[in-house]
């Protein structure tokens, strides 16, 4: 069973998590396309796409199968994901023509419309792969620190409904709370005693 997928979320190759924003009144179609219709499909490079796609599977599959984890207009349950999600689990090592069969086999793109093009954003999520030493050297010289013991959080909306999902971050100078160290503070050691290098 093929499920859809945004064309812009086909595009960036993630797997699920679009939202839209849209400023009138006009209700938003959703329109089928195909695949020759993503710029540069035939050339996409998917084992990244594919591997995240996995891993959103190895969440599905320890979840009910009647969860909800779609959108309005994609009313999706985890069931609906599981077979793609099997499938995905049987191929080891696939070639970038196996991953080009196994999207257009269990993916449909469309694309969002309001009578005329629209712009909308979508969440994606970056995870960055550093490389790093256990001791410091000439090639790692830069420490990454875990998070400090004296960071603060503090959320406003607990003193005021009205600004609610508002963080700041800082320290205690004595009985007052301040800005907690900036990039030339911790270079210069600042954090040296709070917070436990990493790599």
């Amino acid at each position: 069973m093929k499920r859809p997928l945004l064309l812009i979320l086909v595009l960036s190759f993630i797997a699920i998590g679009v939202f839209l924003r849209h400023e009138t009144a006009v209700p938003i179609q959703v329109h089928k396309a195909n695949f020759s219709q993503l710029p540069n499909w035939q050339n996409a490079q998917l084992s990244s796409s594919f591997t995240a796609f996995q891993h959103s599977c190895d969440v599905f599959l320890k979840q009910s199968k009647n969860k909800n984890v779609g959108t309005k207009d994609f009313p999706l349950k985890v069931k609906h994901w599981l077979p793609s999600c099997l499938a995905a689990k049987k191929l080891v090592t696939p070639s970038q023509s196996q991953l080009k069969t196994f999207f257009e086999h269990w993916f449909e793109p469309v694309f969002y419309s309001q009578n005329q093009p629209m712009q909308g954003t979508f969440t994606g999520y970056y995870l960055p792969v550093l490389k790093g030493a256990w001791q410091q050297s000439k090639a790692y010289p830069y420490p990454i620190y875990a998070k400090p013991k004296d960071l603060l959080s503090i959320d406003l909306s607990l003193f005021n409904p009205e600004i609610a999902k508002k963080k700041i971050f800082g320290r205690l100078k004595g009985h007052k709370m301040v800005p907690y160290y900036n990039r030339e503070n911790i270079n210069k050691g600042a954090i040296d005693k709070s917070a436990t290098p990493l790599v």
